[in-house]
């Protein structure tokens, strides 16, 4: 932090896939790697700004999500309930730093293009795209868009937020 001068904005994005598995197939191995990597990786990133972002009075934090944390998913439970974890921790942040200077929220998208999403193939990538309604994935750029929005001026006056940029599968909050 000192090397790069403070830090203003942590996006806590580290993430693993969930891999399709039933409730049978998940192990405790796996799901506490999902825990660790999806809710301690924030936990932890969080913890290590906040000093900082307090003295100064001024932060931004975003925790990615997944559309999956807010409606669950039949082939990935531990997944899902993870990435519903990092929602939790984003609004129980933002009503315990928001007098402090500090905004957070959680950015949970839909299907994204990514090298981990890809990893499951180019025709399941597809194949889930089409559950959308725009019938396509999100680019890596459409969510960078989305996360330039939330942490600059224009996001000053929002925290405790779950931003869904889902191309409409499913349709959530009001």
């Amino acid at each position: 932090m000192e090397a790069a001068g403070g830090v203003d904005i942590l996006i806590n994005n580290a993430g693993v896939p969930g891999f399709n598995a039933s409730i049978e197939e998940i192990d405790y191995a796996a799901y506490q790697r999902l825990y660790d990597i999806h809710v301690w990786g924030c936990f932890a990133a969080t913890r290590a700004v906040l000093p900082e972002m307090k003295e100064r009075r001024f932060g931004r934090i975003v925790n990615i999500a997944s559309n999956r944390g807010q409606v669950g998913f039949e082939r990935s439970s531990h997944y899902a309930s993870a990435k519903a974890a990092s929602i939790g921790l984003a609004k129980s942040w933002a009503r315990e730093l928001a007098p402090h200077g500090i905004l957070v929220n959680a950015l949970a998208p839909g299907v994204v293009r990514s090298a981990m999403t890809l990893g499951y193939g180019e025709e399941a990538l597809h194949d889930e795209a089409q559950t959308n309604l725009v019938k396509r994935w999100a680019e890596p750029e459409e969510i960078a868009a989305w996360l330039v929005f939330v942490t600059g001026p224009d996001g000053g006056f929002m925290t405790g937020q779950v931003l869904t940029p889902n191309g409409g599968d499913p349709i959530v909050g009001i």
